[in-house]
């Protein structure tokens, strides 16, 4: 393959990778507007924010359960402890997750 088949490849990858993550986020808002759970602010910062899918993963797993501590959350997500730290604050500052304090866990989501 030639240098420039390669350029072309990549950017045909790019444009695919693009079109999927418009796909994503129409796909994301449309169940998000159709989900009572959720108030209209928070559908607001929703829409406003953009969400990668490691945030909404992290959104749906804390979803699953009512109270989720730090530490099984970061076995369950397949990136880094740092970018689970970062995703987190994101979604504290956005008021979709909660920090709970317990007793005996000082971590919970």
């Amino acid at each position: 393959m030639t240098t420039e088949q390669t350029v072309i490849a990549l950017r045909q990858a790019i444009s695919s990778i693009e079109d999927h993550r418009k796909d994503f986020h129409h796909v994301l808002e449309t169940e998000m507007i159709n989900d009572p759970r959720l108030t209209d602010e928070q559908l607001l910062v929703l829409k406003k924010n953009r969400f990668n899918h490691s945030e909404v993963e992290i959104l749906s797993l804390v979803n699953q359960k009512t109270e989720l501590p730090y530490k099984t959350l970061t076995t369950q997500v397949t990136f880094s402890q740092g970018m689970l730290s970062r995703y987190i604050t994101k979604l504290l500052k956005a008021d979709l997750l909660t920090k709970v304090t317990l007793p005996d866990n000082k971590k919970s989501l």
